[in-house]
């Protein structure tokens, strides 16, 4: 059983044992002592770094994907013969 209140109080302040230090790394104080925070050198801005063998070289990838959108253009095209008995079905036509 749950006390009156529970869902509706504010919650509690937890204090910390340790003292916050004055300066962090990566923090610098400006001439107005406004804190600058410096980001990280190294490979982090691009994200993580992918494996040589999970590379695939951008014209590569647009080779790979105009020939898998010719692949589906030539599956969906409809063929003479297709066309030829659309127009010869007297049910489907009488719908236009």
């Amino acid at each position: 059983k749950l006390k009156k209140g529970f869902f509706d109080a504010k919650p509690t302040k937890r204090v910390s044992s340790k003292p916050k230090p004055a300066s962090r790394t990566g923090t610098s104080q400006g001439d107005d002592g406004i804190t600058v925070l410096k980001g990280k050198k190294g490979s982090s801005i691009g994200g993580p770094s992918i494996p040589e063998f999970m590379r695939v070289e951008p014209d590569e990838q647009a080779k790979r994907a105009e020939e898998m959108k010719s692949k589906l253009v030539n599956a969906l095209k409809p063929s003479k013969e297709l066309i030829d008995g659309l127009g010869q079905d007297p049910q489907l036509l009488s719908n236009f």
